[in-house]
């Protein structure tokens, strides 16, 4: 099963969706990530077996970790790409450290590149873009998510979720 660990933005959502809209009204052309879809990318997983799976949902579990804001700061081009970059906050990028290290520990293999936190709104596009972004969400729960195309559309599901500790305390 092809697989990733992500965040979905709920709090800024419909913002997203405004974002694609107008792109769409501009006349981009592109594959353009549905709704459901829209996440930012912790760890890209890949091919894994039911095995790494129970591997995966065991880590989620085991890292203790507070909410944290997520902050997207701007939209522009990555390779054929349209994406929203989010700011490498201290908190994101922890988090994302350990979860990737623990999944190393345990055997599992993760592309060995720089983490570049982004949300990617369409693909296949070859049009410019580049604007500055104000757009805030709170990190609230971590997703292994399945990767997989349900009548040739592109669906990710969640297999497992992890709440992440309220830090209101």
């Amino acid at each position: 099963m092809r697989a990733f660990i992500g965040i979905k933005l709920d709090d800024c959502q419909a913002d997203i969706l405004e974002i694609i809209n107008e792109l769409k009204s501009k006349s981009m052309q592109g594959n353009y990530t549905l709704a459901n879809n829209i996440h930012l990318t912790l760890v890209f997983l890949g091919d894994i077996s039911e095995c790494e799976i129970d591997k995966v949902k065991a880590i989620l579990e085991s890292i203790e970790y507070y909410e944290f804001p997520l902050e997207i700061i701007k939209i522009k081009k990555l390779k054929d790409m349209i994406i929203l970059e989010v700011r490498k906050d201290n908190h994101l990028m922890e988090y994302q450290k350990k979860l990737q290290n623990r999944l190393i520990s345990e055997g599992l293999r993760i592309e060995d590149r720089p983490y570049y936190p982004h949300i990617t709104v369409a693909r296949k596009n070859n049009d410019s873009i580049t604007r500055d972004l104000q757009m805030q969400s709170i990190a609230r729960e971590v997703i292994l998510f399945s990767s997989s195309r349900i009548y040739n559309v592109l669906t990710y599901t969640p297999i497992s979720k992890r709440k992440l500790e309220n830090n209101d305390a």
